[in-house]
Protein backbone atom coordinates (compact mmCIF):
# COMPACT_ATOMS: atom_id res chain seq x y z
CA UNK A 1 0.00 0.00 0.00
CA UNK A 2 2.91 2.33 0.82
CA UNK A 3 4.56 1.95 -2.37
CA UNK A 4 1.72 1.83 -4.61
CA UNK A 5 0.08 5.12 -2.79
CA UNK A 6 3.96 6.84 -3.27
CA UNK A 7 4.15 5.53 -6.81
CA UNK A 8 0.49 7.41 -7.48
CA UNK A 9 1.77 10.76 -5.83
CA UNK A 10 5.03 10.32 -8.17
CA UNK A 11 3.43 9.87 -11.62
CA UNK A 12 0.99 12.97 -10.83
CA UNK A 13 3.81 14.86 -9.72
CA UNK A 14 5.72 13.76 -13.08
CA UNK A 15 2.81 15.60 -15.22
CA UNK A 16 3.02 18.50 -13.64
CA UNK A 17 5.79 20.14 -13.93
CA UNK A 18 9.42 18.98 -15.37
CA UNK A 19 11.37 20.55 -13.19
CA UNK A 20 9.23 18.47 -10.51
CA UNK A 21 10.11 16.00 -12.66
CA UNK A 22 13.77 16.31 -12.60
CA UNK A 23 13.18 16.64 -8.72
CA UNK A 24 11.64 13.33 -8.12
CA UNK A 25 14.01 11.77 -9.92
CA UNK A 26 17.06 12.86 -7.79
CA UNK A 27 14.36 11.76 -4.75
CA UNK A 28 13.35 9.00 -5.97
CA UNK A 29 15.77 6.43 -5.67
CA UNK A 30 16.24 7.75 -1.94
CA UNK A 31 12.50 7.23 -1.33
CA UNK A 32 12.66 3.65 -2.74
CA UNK A 33 15.50 3.04 -0.69
CA UNK A 34 13.92 4.21 3.20
CA UNK A 35 10.86 2.36 1.93
CA UNK A 36 12.72 -0.87 1.62
CA UNK A 37 15.42 0.24 4.50
CA UNK A 38 11.60 0.47 6.75
CA UNK A 39 10.73 -3.09 5.70
CA UNK A 40 12.32 -5.10 8.47
CA UNK A 41 11.90 -8.91 10.00
CA UNK A 42 11.77 -8.96 13.76
CA UNK A 43 11.82 -12.31 15.18
CA UNK A 44 10.93 -12.64 19.15
CA UNK A 45 13.98 -11.85 21.66
CA UNK A 46 15.76 -14.78 23.12
CA UNK A 47 17.32 -14.07 26.18
CA UNK A 48 20.65 -15.63 27.38
CA UNK A 49 21.68 -15.90 31.28
CA UNK A 50 25.06 -15.83 32.19
CA UNK A 51 27.35 -15.97 35.63
CA UNK A 52 30.04 -13.00 35.40
CA UNK A 53 33.08 -14.07 34.56
CA UNK A 54 31.84 -16.78 32.02
CA UNK A 55 31.84 -16.70 28.45
CA UNK A 56 28.59 -15.95 26.25
CA UNK A 57 27.19 -17.19 22.52
CA UNK A 58 25.13 -14.55 21.26
CA UNK A 59 23.13 -16.97 18.73
CA UNK A 60 22.43 -15.15 15.21
CA UNK A 61 21.58 -17.51 12.19
CA UNK A 62 19.70 -16.36 9.16
CA UNK A 63 16.74 -19.08 8.51
CA UNK A 64 17.77 -19.44 4.77
CA UNK A 65 21.37 -20.80 5.57
CA UNK A 66 22.30 -18.59 2.68
CA UNK A 67 26.10 -17.29 2.96
CA UNK A 68 27.08 -14.20 3.99
CA UNK A 69 30.62 -14.14 4.17
CA UNK A 70 30.38 -10.90 1.51
CA UNK A 71 27.51 -9.38 4.26
CA UNK A 72 27.81 -6.35 6.32
CA UNK A 73 26.16 -7.37 10.14
CA UNK A 74 26.70 -5.18 13.34
CA UNK A 75 26.20 -6.60 16.50
CA UNK A 76 25.33 -3.29 18.76
CA UNK A 77 24.10 -3.32 23.07
CA UNK A 78 21.28 -0.85 23.46
CA UNK A 79 21.40 1.15 20.44
CA UNK A 80 24.20 2.90 21.13
CA UNK A 81 27.81 0.60 21.88
CA UNK A 82 29.13 -1.38 18.79
CA UNK A 83 29.58 -4.66 19.49
CA UNK A 84 31.12 -6.23 16.30
CA UNK A 85 31.44 -5.31 13.09
CA UNK A 86 31.74 -7.70 9.82
CA UNK A 87 32.93 -6.04 7.11
CA UNK A 88 32.96 -8.44 3.78
CA UNK A 89 35.06 -6.68 1.35
CA UNK A 90 34.97 -3.11 2.07
CA UNK A 91 36.50 -1.42 4.74
CA UNK A 92 34.31 0.88 6.82
CA UNK A 93 33.24 2.97 3.58
CA UNK A 94 29.84 3.16 4.63
CA UNK A 95 30.56 5.18 8.14
CA UNK A 96 29.87 2.69 10.31
CA UNK A 97 31.07 2.85 13.73
CA UNK A 98 34.12 1.13 14.70
CA UNK A 99 33.96 -0.98 17.60
CA UNK A 100 33.97 0.21 21.19
CA UNK A 101 36.68 -0.17 23.13
CA UNK A 102 35.15 -2.05 25.92
CA UNK A 103 34.70 -4.95 23.95
CA UNK A 104 37.86 -4.52 21.82
CA UNK A 105 39.42 -8.16 22.34
CA UNK A 106 36.65 -9.78 23.68
CA UNK A 107 34.43 -10.65 21.25
CA UNK A 108 35.09 -12.51 17.76
CA UNK A 109 32.71 -14.63 15.68
CA UNK A 110 32.54 -18.28 14.08
CA UNK A 111 34.66 -17.47 10.28
CA UNK A 112 33.92 -21.33 9.16
CA UNK A 113 29.90 -21.23 9.61
CA UNK A 114 29.70 -17.69 7.75
CA UNK A 115 28.93 -19.89 4.44
CA UNK A 116 25.78 -21.40 6.75
CA UNK A 117 24.15 -18.18 7.71
CA UNK A 118 25.53 -18.12 11.27
CA UNK A 119 26.63 -14.30 12.70
CA UNK A 120 26.41 -15.63 16.10
CA UNK A 121 29.09 -13.93 18.70
CA UNK A 122 30.68 -15.20 21.60
CA UNK A 123 31.92 -12.59 24.51
CA UNK A 124 34.67 -13.81 26.84
CA UNK A 125 34.83 -13.39 30.61
CA UNK A 126 31.27 -11.52 30.95
CA UNK A 127 30.49 -8.51 33.23
CA UNK A 128 27.63 -7.47 34.63
CA UNK A 129 27.89 -4.52 32.68
CA UNK A 130 27.82 -6.52 29.61
CA UNK A 131 23.93 -7.02 30.46
CA UNK A 132 21.52 -5.46 27.83
CA UNK A 133 19.53 -5.10 24.45
CA UNK A 134 21.62 -6.95 22.00
CA UNK A 135 21.20 -6.28 18.21
CA UNK A 136 22.42 -8.39 15.04
CA UNK A 137 21.31 -6.54 11.96
CA UNK A 138 21.99 -7.65 8.65
CA UNK A 139 21.15 -3.46 6.89
CA UNK A 140 22.10 -4.59 3.43
CA UNK A 141 19.56 -7.51 3.12
CA UNK A 142 16.56 -7.53 0.84
CA UNK A 143 14.67 -7.35 3.30
CA UNK A 144 16.30 -5.87 5.86
CA UNK A 145 16.94 -8.82 9.40
CA UNK A 146 17.24 -7.62 12.96
CA UNK A 147 17.77 -10.19 15.81
CA UNK A 148 17.02 -8.98 19.30
CA UNK A 149 18.72 -10.89 22.20
CA UNK A 150 18.82 -9.58 25.82
CA UNK A 151 21.85 -10.89 27.68
CA UNK A 152 21.37 -11.34 31.56
CA UNK A 153 24.52 -11.77 33.41
CA UNK A 154 24.26 -12.50 37.16
CA UNK A 155 27.03 -10.69 39.73
CA UNK A 156 29.06 -13.43 41.76
CA UNK A 157 29.52 -12.32 45.20
CA UNK A 158 32.97 -11.79 45.56
CA UNK A 159 35.37 -8.48 47.56
CA UNK A 160 35.20 -5.84 44.98
CA UNK A 161 36.86 -3.24 47.98
CA UNK A 162 39.89 -3.16 44.84
CA UNK A 163 37.63 -1.68 42.41
CA UNK A 164 36.86 1.34 44.22
CA UNK A 165 33.32 1.55 44.00
CA UNK A 166 31.63 3.86 45.73
CA UNK A 167 29.90 2.84 48.87
CA UNK A 168 31.46 -0.75 48.96
CA UNK A 169 31.85 -2.13 52.46
CA UNK A 170 34.54 -2.37 54.15
CA UNK A 171 36.12 -5.14 56.25
CA UNK A 172 33.83 -5.60 58.86
CA UNK A 173 35.07 -5.35 62.61
CA UNK A 174 34.73 -7.92 64.92
CA UNK A 175 35.08 -8.29 68.52
CA UNK A 176 34.54 -9.95 71.77
CA UNK A 177 31.87 -8.25 73.77
CA UNK A 178 31.27 -10.12 77.24
CA UNK A 179 32.50 -13.92 77.64
CA UNK A 180 31.95 -16.81 80.29
CA UNK A 181 33.63 -20.60 80.30
CA UNK A 182 29.94 -21.40 78.86
CA UNK A 183 29.35 -18.46 76.19
CA UNK A 184 30.77 -15.31 74.18
CA UNK A 185 28.81 -12.52 73.36
CA UNK A 186 30.38 -11.59 69.51
CA UNK A 187 29.85 -8.07 67.63
CA UNK A 188 30.13 -7.49 63.76
CA UNK A 189 30.03 -4.08 62.54
CA UNK A 190 30.25 -2.55 59.39
CA UNK A 191 29.96 1.79 58.59
CA UNK A 192 29.63 4.20 56.27
CA UNK A 193 27.77 1.55 53.41
CA UNK A 194 25.92 2.04 50.19
CA UNK A 195 23.67 0.35 49.32
CA UNK A 196 22.97 -0.95 53.16
CA UNK A 197 24.69 -4.11 53.42
CA UNK A 198 23.45 -7.33 54.63
CA UNK A 199 25.14 -9.19 57.54
CA UNK A 200 24.97 -12.76 59.25
CA UNK A 201 27.47 -14.79 61.40
CA UNK A 202 28.13 -18.62 60.13
CA UNK A 203 30.44 -20.99 61.75
CA UNK A 204 33.62 -23.04 60.35
CA UNK A 205 30.84 -25.70 58.63
CA UNK A 206 29.41 -22.69 56.47
CA UNK A 207 26.07 -22.93 58.29
CA UNK A 208 24.48 -19.58 59.03
CA UNK A 209 23.54 -19.07 62.69
CA UNK A 210 20.65 -17.18 64.26
CA UNK A 211 22.12 -13.75 65.43
CA UNK A 212 19.62 -10.85 67.57
CA UNK A 213 18.35 -7.92 65.46
CA UNK A 214 20.44 -6.26 63.98
CA UNK A 215 20.66 -2.61 64.66
CA UNK A 216 20.50 -0.06 61.44
CA UNK A 217 21.60 3.46 61.46
CA UNK A 218 21.41 6.20 58.62
CA UNK A 219 23.41 9.02 57.87
CA UNK A 220 24.41 11.28 55.21
CA UNK A 221 23.27 8.38 53.14
CA UNK A 222 25.28 5.49 54.51
CA UNK A 223 24.43 3.29 56.99
CA UNK A 224 25.92 1.91 59.83
CA UNK A 225 25.13 -1.73 61.03
CA UNK A 226 25.75 -3.70 64.04
CA UNK A 227 25.14 -7.32 64.30
CA UNK A 228 25.55 -9.06 67.63
CA UNK A 229 25.31 -12.79 68.48
CA UNK A 230 26.16 -15.55 71.29
CA UNK A 231 27.74 -18.44 70.71
CA UNK A 232 28.27 -21.75 73.38
CA UNK A 233 30.72 -23.20 71.38
CA UNK A 234 34.95 -23.62 70.69
CA UNK A 235 34.95 -22.51 67.01
CA UNK A 236 35.60 -20.16 64.15
CA UNK A 237 33.41 -17.58 63.64
CA UNK A 238 32.76 -15.55 60.49
CA UNK A 239 30.50 -12.49 59.78
CA UNK A 240 29.21 -11.73 56.42
CA UNK A 241 28.59 -8.46 54.94
CA UNK A 242 26.74 -8.66 51.46
CA UNK A 243 25.80 -5.75 49.40
CA UNK A 244 23.66 -7.16 46.13
CA UNK A 245 22.85 -4.64 44.32
CA UNK A 246 26.96 -4.68 43.42
CA UNK A 247 27.24 -7.91 44.08
CA UNK A 248 30.04 -6.87 46.46
CA UNK A 249 30.96 -9.82 49.41
CA UNK A 250 33.33 -9.58 52.50
CA UNK A 251 34.13 -10.85 55.53
CA UNK A 252 35.74 -11.24 58.77
CA UNK A 253 36.62 -14.03 61.03
CA UNK A 254 37.40 -14.73 65.05
CA UNK A 255 38.01 -17.80 67.03
CA UNK A 256 36.76 -18.29 70.10
CA UNK A 257 37.22 -20.87 72.75
CA UNK A 258 34.43 -21.63 75.30
CA UNK A 259 35.80 -23.44 77.83
CA UNK A 260 32.79 -25.07 79.42
CA UNK A 261 31.20 -25.85 75.93
CA UNK A 262 30.61 -30.00 76.96
CA UNK A 263 26.90 -30.52 77.97
CA UNK A 264 27.59 -32.01 81.78
CA UNK A 265 25.38 -31.84 85.39
CA UNK A 266 26.52 -28.51 86.61
CA UNK A 267 24.21 -28.70 89.54
CA UNK A 268 27.30 -28.27 92.09
CA UNK A 269 28.23 -24.93 90.05
CA UNK A 270 25.41 -23.59 92.11
CA UNK A 271 24.20 -21.70 88.74
CA UNK A 272 21.08 -19.92 89.11
CA UNK A 273 18.16 -21.13 87.71
CA UNK A 274 19.98 -24.87 87.01
CA UNK A 275 17.39 -27.64 86.01
CA UNK A 276 17.00 -29.85 89.17
CA UNK A 277 17.46 -33.50 88.47
CA UNK A 278 13.99 -34.93 86.24
CA UNK A 279 10.80 -36.40 88.67
CA UNK A 280 9.60 -39.66 86.21
CA UNK A 281 6.68 -41.12 87.55
CA UNK A 282 4.33 -43.67 85.45
CA UNK A 283 1.05 -42.06 85.30
CA UNK A 284 -1.32 -44.82 84.01
CA UNK A 285 -0.28 -48.32 82.91
CA UNK A 286 -1.84 -51.52 81.25
CA UNK A 287 -0.40 -54.93 80.15
CA UNK A 288 0.70 -53.93 76.74
CA UNK A 289 1.84 -50.44 77.54
CA UNK A 290 2.66 -47.27 80.00
CA UNK A 291 2.29 -43.55 79.98
CA UNK A 292 5.47 -41.85 81.63
CA UNK A 293 5.99 -37.89 82.76
CA UNK A 294 8.88 -36.30 82.91
CA UNK A 295 8.87 -33.11 85.12
CA UNK A 296 11.04 -30.16 85.76
CA UNK A 297 10.38 -27.13 87.82
CA UNK A 298 11.51 -23.57 88.43
CA UNK A 299 14.23 -23.65 85.56
CA UNK A 300 15.64 -20.86 83.47
CA UNK A 301 16.64 -20.75 80.92
CA UNK A 302 13.91 -22.82 79.86
CA UNK A 303 14.97 -26.21 79.68
CA UNK A 304 14.64 -29.12 76.40
CA UNK A 305 13.36 -31.98 77.51
CA UNK A 306 12.94 -35.48 75.71
CA UNK A 307 13.02 -39.30 76.67
CA UNK A 308 15.57 -41.66 75.14
CA UNK A 309 15.86 -45.62 75.52
CA UNK A 310 18.55 -47.69 77.27
CA UNK A 311 20.35 -47.41 73.58
CA UNK A 312 20.24 -44.12 73.41
CA UNK A 313 17.72 -43.62 71.15
CA UNK A 314 15.71 -40.42 71.06
CA UNK A 315 11.67 -41.50 71.35
CA UNK A 316 9.32 -39.33 69.90
CA UNK A 317 6.82 -37.92 72.62
CA UNK A 318 3.92 -35.27 73.29
CA UNK A 319 4.48 -31.96 73.27
CA UNK A 320 6.12 -30.53 76.29
CA UNK A 321 3.62 -28.60 78.35
CA UNK A 322 5.29 -25.16 79.50
CA UNK A 323 4.27 -22.67 82.32
CA UNK A 324 6.31 -19.63 83.28
CA UNK A 325 5.62 -18.60 86.98
CA UNK A 326 8.20 -15.90 87.76
CA UNK A 327 10.73 -15.78 85.08
CA UNK A 328 11.12 -19.26 86.03
CA UNK A 329 9.77 -22.50 83.73
CA UNK A 330 7.82 -25.56 84.60
CA UNK A 331 8.21 -28.43 81.45
CA UNK A 332 6.25 -31.67 81.45
CA UNK A 333 6.72 -34.23 79.10
CA UNK A 334 4.66 -36.91 78.31
CA UNK A 335 5.40 -40.00 76.45
CA UNK A 336 3.75 -43.99 75.53
CA UNK A 337 6.25 -46.82 75.99
CA UNK A 338 5.20 -50.42 74.65
CA UNK A 339 8.05 -52.36 75.55
CA UNK A 340 10.36 -53.28 78.81
CA UNK A 341 13.29 -50.78 78.98
CA UNK A 342 15.34 -48.35 80.73
CA UNK A 343 13.65 -44.73 80.23
CA UNK A 344 15.54 -42.05 80.43
CA UNK A 345 14.29 -38.58 80.51
CA UNK A 346 16.82 -35.64 79.41
CA UNK A 347 16.42 -31.93 80.49
CA UNK A 348 19.53 -29.79 78.83
CA UNK A 349 19.77 -25.84 79.03
CA UNK A 350 22.26 -24.98 75.96
CA UNK A 351 22.79 -21.76 77.11
CA UNK A 352 24.84 -22.36 80.65
CA UNK A 353 25.80 -25.96 78.72
CA UNK A 354 23.36 -28.13 82.01
CA UNK A 355 22.28 -31.25 81.30
CA UNK A 356 20.57 -33.27 84.09
CA UNK A 357 18.88 -36.61 83.60
CA UNK A 358 16.58 -39.34 85.10
CA UNK A 359 16.04 -42.86 84.61
CA UNK A 360 13.11 -45.26 85.28
CA UNK A 361 13.08 -49.33 84.49
CA UNK A 362 9.61 -50.23 83.24
CA UNK A 363 8.27 -54.17 82.47
CA UNK A 364 5.48 -53.39 80.06
CA UNK A 365 3.80 -57.43 81.19
CA UNK A 366 2.04 -57.63 77.59
CA UNK A 367 4.70 -56.05 75.53
CA UNK A 368 7.71 -56.69 73.54
CA UNK A 369 11.22 -56.64 75.13
CA UNK A 370 14.35 -54.63 74.13
CA UNK A 371 16.09 -57.76 72.67
CA UNK A 372 12.49 -58.93 70.84
CA UNK A 373 11.87 -61.54 73.74
CA UNK A 374 8.10 -61.64 75.31
CA UNK A 375 7.29 -59.94 78.42
CA UNK A 376 5.57 -62.05 80.90
CA UNK A 377 6.45 -65.50 78.67
CA UNK A 378 5.42 -67.26 81.91
CA UNK A 379 1.67 -66.25 81.36
CA UNK A 380 2.16 -66.59 77.70
CA UNK A 381 3.53 -70.12 77.90
CA UNK A 382 1.48 -71.24 80.98
CA UNK A 383 -1.64 -72.59 78.84
CA UNK A 384 0.03 -73.80 76.15
CA UNK A 385 2.44 -75.78 78.34
CA UNK A 386 -0.37 -77.34 80.57
CA UNK A 387 -2.28 -78.29 77.79
CA UNK A 388 0.65 -80.35 76.31
CA UNK A 389 1.22 -81.85 79.61
CA UNK A 390 -1.92 -82.82 80.42
CA UNK A 391 -2.11 -84.59 76.67
CA UNK A 392 1.09 -86.28 77.95
CA UNK A 393 -0.29 -87.14 80.87
CA UNK A 394 -3.55 -88.79 79.37
CA UNK A 395 -1.16 -90.90 76.86
CA UNK A 396 0.95 -92.53 79.54
CA UNK A 397 -2.18 -93.74 81.62
CA UNK A 398 -3.67 -95.33 78.38
CA UNK A 399 -0.23 -97.24 77.42
CA UNK A 400 -0.17 -98.53 81.63
CA UNK A 401 -3.94 -99.34 80.96
CA UNK A 402 -3.29 -101.27 77.76
CA UNK A 403 -0.33 -102.96 79.33
CA UNK A 404 -2.13 -104.02 83.13
CA UNK A 405 -5.04 -106.01 80.91
CA UNK A 406 -2.54 -107.21 78.74
CA UNK A 407 -2.82 -106.14 75.44
CA UNK A 408 0.48 -105.26 74.94
CA UNK A 409 3.45 -107.56 76.23
CA UNK A 410 6.77 -106.08 76.66
CA UNK A 411 9.56 -108.39 75.91
CA UNK A 412 12.75 -108.83 78.21
CA UNK A 413 15.63 -110.50 76.59
CA UNK A 414 17.46 -112.77 79.39
CA UNK A 415 20.92 -114.01 79.37
CA UNK A 416 20.45 -117.65 77.41
CA UNK A 417 23.36 -119.14 79.51
CA UNK A 418 22.19 -118.59 82.90
CA UNK A 419 18.37 -119.22 82.06
CA UNK A 420 18.50 -122.55 80.17
CA UNK A 421 18.60 -125.15 82.91
CA UNK A 422 15.62 -123.20 85.16
CA UNK A 423 13.41 -123.10 81.75
CA UNK A 424 13.92 -127.06 80.86
CA UNK A 425 12.99 -127.49 84.62
CA UNK A 426 9.65 -125.26 84.23
CA UNK A 427 9.25 -127.24 80.85
CA UNK A 428 9.23 -130.96 82.82
CA UNK A 429 7.13 -129.66 85.50
CA UNK A 430 4.86 -128.23 82.98
CA UNK A 431 4.64 -131.30 80.92
CA UNK A 432 3.42 -133.14 83.92
CA UNK A 433 0.58 -131.00 85.13
CA UNK A 434 -0.91 -131.55 81.38
CA UNK A 435 -0.18 -135.67 81.83
CA UNK A 436 -2.02 -135.38 85.42
CA UNK A 437 -4.83 -133.38 83.81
Amino acid sequence: MVQSSLSVKMMFNLQTSSTTMKLLLLVFPLLCFEVTFGDISEPDVIKVIVEEGSDVILPCSLSSKESIMFQLFVWTRDHQKTVFVHYPYFHNRYGYPTQDEEFIGRVSHFDDELKSGNASIIIRNTEVADSGDYTCDFPQLQPRQIFHIKLVVGGIFNDRTAENIPGAATKPYVKTLNQTQYWALLQCEVRGSFPKPKLHWQDSDGNILHAEEPKVTERGGRYDIILNITVTKTDNYRCVATQEEINHQIYSEIYMYIYGGVFKDRRAENIPGTAPKPSVTPLKQTKYWSLLQCEVRGALPKPKLHWQDSDGNILHAEEPKVTERRDRYNVILHINVTKTDNYRCVATQEKIKHQVDAEMYMFVFGGISKDNSVSGSCYQWMIPFIILSALCCYFICVLLALIWKGYITLHCKKDRGAAGPHNQQEAVQLNTRREAV
